[in-house]
């Protein structure tokens, strides 16, 4: 359990480092479908060329074939499309906010369809994340009702793909041929789409777009791989829950980094994030006594 909440926290570190690049690239006027399919292209030729050379590229069964397109096109992907999308009709920081409403929606499949049980510790858990995601938003519900439907549906994208790692047949798959994999499915997709409207543009940028482009590229290889190594080991709902520690450190960052101003809110947005990590680390803990008890009195 502990082993599965470090990888966890690694994972969404990685994930909140990633906004440094991604800003710096913004300011660069690089556009979001040119930011989404250099990430997986060059995770797909960095994972592609590690796995050929060691040899271990696995082929996929028709059924992770479908899975991959179903939850790399409509899950992952189409997260973070839509969250571009709602980058639109509202300020990023609101929509980024609103995208990691995902936690309730792993709880919500994972209830429903997968019958998992809601212990007091996942419901008090979940309170402290909506809690301290309104902190981080400080309470500002001033939004456009359109960018506000369109990040939700993006938050319902990314808990639909975080299931799925764990919930169907691409759990067999080791986490670098799922992100080579997934890296393929967006690569293709969403590449097309940025033809067609015109807004892919992968050549004649700035040597600082591609170095950025590369730390992206770099950060998301740890954010994914470590992510779907957690989801495996703690369950889907804990690590959402423990990922929506990545806007703490995308904050964080920007206080240090780009000085900034840090406000209460905030501040009490971030503990109460932490403290999630927490419960659900003593609740492994105790779960684990537990079972130890329950070994020593069998014997």
């Amino acid at each position: 359990m502990f082993k599965g909440i470090i990888i966890a926290v690694i994972g969404a570190m990685a994930y909140g480092f990633i906004s440094l690049f991604t800003k710096n690239l913004v300011n660069l006027s690089v556009t979001s479908d040119t930011i989404l399919v250099s990430r997986f292209l060059i995770i797909f030729l960095v994972i592609g060329a590690y796995l050929s050379v060691r040899k271990k590229l696995v082929k996929p069964t028709k059924s992770q074939v479908k899975d991959l397109l179903i939850y790399g096109v409509i899950g992952y992907g189409g997260a973070i499309f839509l969250l571009a999308e709602s980058y639109i009709f509202m300020p990023m920081s609101q929509a980024t906010m609103i995208h990691f409403s995902y936690p309730l929606f792993v709880a919500l499949f994972m209830v429903v369809f997968y019958k998992e049980k809601m212990t007091g510790v996942k419901a008090i858990a979940l309170v402290l994340t909506c809690l301290g995601i309104a902190f981080l938003m400080e309470f500002n519900f001033t939004v456009n009702p359109v960018g506000m439907l369109i990040a939700l549906l993006s938050g319902a994208a990314f808990g639909l793909y975080m299931v799925s790692v764990s919930e169907s047949s691409i759990k067999e798959l080791d986490p670098l041929n799922l992100l080579f994999y997934l890296a393929l499915v967006v690569v293709l997709v969403f590449g097309a789409w940025g033809m067609i409207k015109g807004e892919l543009h992968l050549v004649s940028l700035e040597s600082a777009a591609y170095l950025s482009m590369l730390g992206v590229a770099v950060l998301s290889i740890i954010g994914i791989g470590f992510s779907t190594v957690a989801i495996r080991a703690i369950g889907p709902t804990y690590a959402a829950m423990i990922c929506v520690l990545e806007p703490v450190v995308a904050l964080l960052c920007g206080v240090v980094i780009f000085r900034e101003p840090l406000t209460a809110y905030s501040f009490l947005g971030s503990l109460m994030m932490f403290a999630v990590i927490l419960l659900i680390a003593f609740e492994g803990y105790f779960r684990k006594k537990k079972s130890e008890r329950g070994n020593n009195n069998g014997n």
